[in-house]
């Protein structure tokens, strides 16, 4: 009979995301110190695609992907390795909203941030996958039976687990479950809600921009808060053009989450931006209209053998970089856990604990953060009331103080780090003391 360090634990996965994949991805970095975990990964969709387009890495979590091992087979994306103790620019913040058009300030970061086409990062991740990944399993429940966790899925199968986590994004099943059974369905956060923005995205070829205008900016360049930004060694351009409705923050939605649009819609909402923001829309290719949504911060992210992740824990808007790579940070620290000698059957209600004592007070502040950059970057906030798009009146320095407040609230990239958040809470799994 196996010893209880020996007895294996069985992981199931729901959802092969970015979060489920770098999870999967980092279990195998580090299987080294528990080779017990059996690990599952169920999708529900019948293939594995990207959603979306480009993503962006602050050097907090480039430093994640150098530890589990995947920075090698990324630099091939990237123009040139990232320096992470220069000083560079993040963004360059123009006022384009009028035809005259200026330079406002950039916004600097020790280590700069790293951008990457969403379909080369998920590639990556399928290259270094740690069990088994299940197509078309999508989840309609899970039930607690005894010792183990039953999984139900749509397609009339089962199985059996000792540990849930749910990667599987901002319409989780496993949170609806989670709260549900926590005795809480009507809590805000079982659904998500609007956050007010909706995002037009598309990708630009960057030949073609070439052509249209040699010294465009957002060949080179990072830019706000129409965002743009050249992934896949700068051969195509992601670009992002944001609007705000405030009466509608907040409020349930019930329409199509993403659907095709026209250059023309977006045209007919820029058509008095400057002319470098005329010739990025016009060299869009395939663009999408996507309304953005969000999650009340939980009071909880996990309990038990149940751990929410990602998207299904902290949904949130994109302007701080921090949806993916929160999803990242979750699935380094949970995988350390998991990975450690201690983590034994009768161990995983503690190191649940510890996940959500050390995960959720920072993904849940930068769920809010991310909010208030949104607003700043839209000057939605109190001391530009009264200012409109297309003002061309509005002082530069006050722009300047702006930036220089975005550029400080960003501090927190710094300041804390996902080693820190893994040694911490190793400590505590290792401690004897109540979580």
């Amino acid at each position: 009979m196996p010893s209880e360090q020996q007895q294996r634990i069985r992981v199931a996965i729901i959802g092969a995301g970015i979060g489920g994949l770098t999870l999967s991805a980092a279990l195998g970095a580090m299987k080294r110190h528990n080779s017990v975990l059996e690990v599952d990964i169920y999708e529900g969709s019948p293939r594995i695609s990207s959603l979306g387009a480009g993503i962006g890495f602050w050097t907090r979590t480039w430093k994640v992907m150098k530890k589990i091992g995947l920075d090698q087979d990324l630099l091939q994306f990237l123009p040139e390795a990232p320096n992470e103790s220069s000083i560079t620019s993040i963004f360059e913040v123009r006022k384009a909203d009028q035809r005259e058009g200026f330079y406002i300030e950039d916004i600097r970061r020790k280590g700069g941030a790293i951008w990457f086409h969403r379909a080369d990062l998920q590639k990556t991740l399928l290259n270094h996958v740690e069990g088994k990944i299940h197509l078309s399993h999508r989840l309609v429940r899970y039930v607690e039976v005894g010792n183990g966790i039953q999984l139900q899925f749509e397609n009339g199968k089962s199985a059996w687990c000792d540990l849930i986590i749910g990667m599987d994004g901002i319409n989780s099943v496993v949170r609806k479950c989670f709260l549900t059974y926590q005795g809480v369905p009507t809590s805000p956060s079982m659904n998500p809600v609007w956050s007010g923005y909706t995002g037009y995205r598309a990708l630009i070829q960057a030949s073609r921009l070439r052509a249209e205008n040699p010294h465009s900016r957002a060949l080179q360049v990072p830019m706000l808060h129409i965002v743009t930004y050249p992934v896949s060694s700068g051969e195509i351009i992601n670009a992002a053009f944001w609007t705000f409705e405030e009466s509608n923050e907040g409020s349930p939605f019930h329409g199509q989450i993403a659907m095709p649009c026209t250059i023309d819609e977006i045209s007919s909402m820029f058509c008095g931006w400057e002319q470098e923001v005329q010739q990025l829309v016009k060299c869009i290719e395939n663009p999408s209209k996507w309304c953005i949504r969000e999650l009340k911060p939980m009071e909880r992210y996990s309990k038990g053998r149940v751990i929410l992740c990602g998207d299904a824990a902290h949904a949130m808007t994109p302007f701080d970089g921090g949806g993916a790579a929160q999803a990242i940070e979750d699935a380094y620290v949970l995988s350390g856990l998991l990975s450690d000698e201690k983590c034994q059957i009768r161990t995983l209600s503690r190191i649940s604990e510890i996940y959500n004592s050390v995960r959720r007070p920072l993904a849940n502040w930068v769920l809010e953060k991310s909010k208030r950059t949104g607003k700043a970057m839209e000057l939605m906030l109190p001391e530009f009331d009264g200012i409109g798009e297309g003002d061309v009146d509005v002082p530069l320095e006050k722009l300047k103080e702006l930036i220089y407040d975005i550029q400080k609230g960003w501090a927190w990239v710094g300041n804390t780090s996902p080693e820190d958040e893994m040694l911490r809470a190793l400590n505590m799994l290792h401690s004897k003391r109540a979580v």
